[in-house]
Formats: C-alpha cells, sequence, structure tokens
C-alpha cells in the first residue's frame, strides 16, 4: 500500500481523499489495483480534504486545514496538515453529533478517533491511513499505490471526477430520518449506519451502472 507506481499511465489515477464517499469506494473495489495522484498541483476545496456527512441539519461538510509549503505550487504529496486549529476535536464532535446513535456508531467510532488524534504531518498520509483502514474493514482488497510523476495522458483518470456532486441534495425522508443511501456522502455515515454491510451497497452501486 501506498509505495510509488512509476507507469502511471496503464493503471487508474484516483485523487487522494480524505475519508472518501461510498463511490469512490467502489470504484477502487470495481479497479482492484489503482494509484493515487500526489504530484499534480494541489486542488482546494475537493475531496482531497474534505468530506461530506449528513449532519442534524442536513448535508455537512469537514475539512481538513492545510499548508502549503510552496504557495499556489505546491503539489498534492507535499500538502501539509496544518494542527494550529483543533479541527480534530472538532471533526469527532461532528461525528457524535451526527451519528452518535446509529447503530453501528459504538463499535467504529474509537478506531476513527484513534487515527485522528495521530498526528500526520502530510496529508496523503492521513488519507492513506483512512484509505487502509476502510480497505481492510470492508475488505475490499484492492491495492494502491502512488504516481511517481504526473501524467496528463491517463486512460482511466478519475482525478477530476466529480465524486462530491455541489448540486446534492436530500429527500425529505433522508433529512427526516438521518438516513440516507446517497453515494455522494462520506464512507463514515455508511459504516456508522450500515457496518459490514455498507460492502453489499458498494456491489449494488457497481450494479447500478
Amino acid at each position: 500500500m501506498g509505495e510509488n507506481f512509476q507507469d502511471n499511465q496503464v493503471i487508474p489515477v484516483f485523487p487522494t481523499a480524505y475519508f472518501p464517499s461510498l463511490e469512490y469506494l467502489a470504484k477502487a473495489f470495481e479497479k482492484k489495483a489503482f494509484a493515487i495522484e500526489i504530484n499534480e498541483t494541489f486542488q482546494k476545496q475537493s475531496i482531497r480534504n474534505r468530506c461530506v456527512i449528513l449532519g442534524p441539519n442536513g448535508l455537512q461538510s469537514l475539512t481538513v486545514p492545510v499548508k502549503k509549503p510552496q504557495g499556489s505550487k505546491t503539489i498534492t504529496g507535499e500538502i501539509v496538515v496544518d494542527y494550529s486549529t483543533d479541527w480534530v476535536k472538532n471533526h469527532l464532535e461532528s461525528l457524535q453529533t451526527a451519528y452518535g446513535n446509529y447503530p453501528y456508531f459504538d463499535h467504529y467510532f474509537p478506531d476513527f478517533e484513534k487515527l485522528l488524534k495521530k498526528d500526520h504531518e502530510k496529508l496523503i498520509g492521513l488519507n492513506e491511513t483512512i484509505l487502509n483502514f476502510l480497505n481492510e474493514h470492508l475488505v475490499l482488497n484492492y491495492q494502491n499505490s502512488f504516481t511517481e510523476f504526473f501524467n496528463l495522458n491517463i486512460t482511466d483518470d478519475f482525478r477530476p471526477y466529480p465524486f462530491i456532486d455541489k448540486s446534492l441534495k436530500l429527500t425529505v425522508a433522508e433529512e427526516t430520518w438521518g438516513i440516507s443511501k446517497n453515494k455522494n456522502l462520506s464512507a463514515l455515515h455508511f459504516l456508522f449506519a450500515f457496518g459490514p454491510l455498507t460492502r453489499v451497497l458498494l456491489v449494488k452501486e457497481l450494479n447500478s451502472k
């Protein structure tokens, strides 16, 4: 996991993601082997440091603050996690508020709490730890690597894919009951709601194509 992959034209390339969505994991599960792009210029306001959960008042974004050592030209692999604010506490409290009453919350939350409270110097390190956790607990058996260089000519390119639809809206029932199967929501939502059955939802997402 996470080793550099030199010929990143012949396998799918995904963006790095903070607690990725159900759709992201479904595509990773389908591809089985893929590379994480770390040599692109970092794109702000994207899944690279943001996820969407279903909070008590509807959709809620959780964003990891970052530092760019080389300013606007900083590549994703050099993005540093900014701990000058207590965003970890805020994210954990948001998860407790949103999902504290969900059936699998007590099962998974301690692991996520431990994961987030461990300092990660770089964003790709944090995201890789998350991806490995999801891979292990959902038994997805995918293998991922890091790109060795930036390549525009990728045959199977998911870097620009809209894993978070900006026009995403929930139905009245979803907002009322707090349970949604919307593929744009973070995998956290599905783990807390459905536990191991999240893997079944991934397969259904693939079969719905």
